[in-house]
């Protein structure tokens, strides 16, 4: 069902997308499954927003049980509200997505997604303000793979917001990040994948050094 909703959401057809929607929630909360669950009312509070009917995917998506689905479900919601020029309600929103996604075990990786949906549209300042959340929490994870590459997504949107020397530090916490790895051909691996922070950034002369990094590794 919930894939049904993106199909009626992908054409246009609002009151077809509307009536799946319901169906699919309905049929989730009857799901004993809790990821199943998140996944289905996720995915159909995505595609309401899409076709223009954000109350009701806010409505879904803030009776979503697992937080991380919840957070990110509110996230697109609240871009949708941004979309429709209804500003203030989107800022309302978001701070809901960022409280749930504050509670998530994957805080970091969540936070930043959230930021990018933030960024894509235009909510400038509310991305800014998660994507600098995210940079904390990522500071704490303890396996540098990981870190390196949640850094260098939030780099990423830094340096879409047009944040170019935020995105250029917070890349470089990346490579640190990354340098740390011991098995060499993760370490390689984790530094290529890494190079891609400093693109967005305009960082032509250090996306040449990270890339020399990752082949000597």
């Amino acid at each position: 069902l919930a894939d049904i909703v993106g199909t009626f959401a992908g054409a246009g057809l609002v009151e077809q997308a509307r009536q799946a929607a319901e169906e699919a929630v309905r049929a989730a909360e009857q799901t004993e499954e809790p990821w199943r669950r998140a996944w289905i009312s996720t995915d159909a509070a995505r595609a309401l927003a899409r076709v223009g009917l954000v109350e009701q995917a806010f409505d879904v998506a803030g009776r979503i049980e697992d937080l991380e689905g919840r957070a990110r479900a509110l996230a697109d919601v609240a871009g949708a509200f941004a979309g429709a020029g209804l500003v203030e309600r989107a800022r309302q929103v978001a701070e809901k997505a960022v409280d749930a996604a504050e509670q998530t075990e994957n805080r970091a990786q969540v936070l930043a997604d959230a930021a990018g949906i933030f960024a894509g549209a235009s909510l400038a300042e509310q991305a800014r303000q998660v994507a600098e959340e995210s940079v904390r929490a990522a500071e704490q994870i303890e396996n540098p793979e990981h870190r390196a590459r949640t850094l260098a997504d939030i780099a990423g949107i830094f340096a879409g917001a047009g944040l170019v020397e935020r995105a250029r530090q917070v890349a470089e916490e990346a490579v640190d990040a990354a340098e740390q790895i011991e098995n060499p051909e993760d370490r390689a691996r984790t530094l290529a994948d890494v190079v891609g922070a400093f693109a967005g950034a305009g960082l032509v002369e250090r996306i040449r050094q990270v890339a020399e990094e990752a082949v000597d590794a």
